[in-house]
């Protein structure tokens, strides 16, 4: 058969021919964007980087931004474990935006608190604004998709968490990620929290270990 021509005086394959080069060099371009992250500090994006991206994102941040905010504990990763019910999580994310808040020196933070879902934000909420921080905002993991945050407090709450979800909430953060949660009950509701637990470099409260925790697993321990 003839070699059907367009108007332009290309022969149809080779515009079809163009439009799949143009097509892969998008796809290559797309991904290379993905793969390269502006938001994170490095100690925030390996955690998951390794986790969920098979450690391929490539930190694109100065190191020396956000240097005011990482003052507080010297790390851009801090857990903040606690043995004990609702409240007294609630009360220790408190505590924290009180000793950050300190500690920086600045009450207009760009900060934000977290928590899995939304009744669990309401409670948090509640609490914050009965100690005079209604200005800090708080919200579900599903409210801060597409977002970031100089500071993020993660309330995990005793709530199963699946991976995508934890992957939202662990990645907000651009200059400090605090995680506050009883780990050993973490590790029960999912195996990727140990893979957490071990990409944390500063832990604070209750005293831990990750062999601790294994044990505590092996044992049915939860609190």
């Amino acid at each position: 058969p003839k070699t059907l021509v367009s108007a332009f005086g290309k022969t149809l394959d080779s515009r079809i021919e163009q439009a799949f080069k143009r097509s892969i060099n998008l796809r290559i371009q797309y991904r290379t964007k993905l793969i390269k992250n502006y938001r994170s500090q490095p100690q925030i994006l390996n955690i998951y980087s390794r986790i969920f991206y098979k450690n391929q994102l490539s930190v694109n941040v100065s190191e020396t931004e956000g240097k005011y905010v990482r003052k507080w504990k010297g790390s851009s990763v801090v857990f903040i474990s606690h043995i004990g019910e609702q409240l007294k999580e609630y009360e220790t994310v408190n505590e924290t935006l009180q000793s950050i808040t300190e500690s920086v020196g600045r009450r207009n933070l760009d900060i934000a608190c977290i928590a899995p879902d939304r009744d669990a934000s309401i409670g948090l909420r509640k609490i914050l604004r009965e100690k005079g921080l209604g200005r800090i905002q708080v919200g579900s993991i599903h409210d801060y998709q597409g977002q970031e945050k100089d500071i993020v407090i993660f309330s995990t709450c005793k709530i199963r968490h699946d991976d995508q979800a934890l992957n939202v909430a662990l990645s907000r953060a651009k200059h400090l990620l605090i995680i506050v949660g009883n780990p050993f009950c973490l590790a029960h509701t999912s195996r990727t929290w140990l893979k957490v637990f071990q990409q944390v470099p500063l832990w604070e409260g209750k005293e831990f270990t990750f062999l601790s925790c294994l044990k505590r697993i092996e044992e049915k321990v939860y609190m």
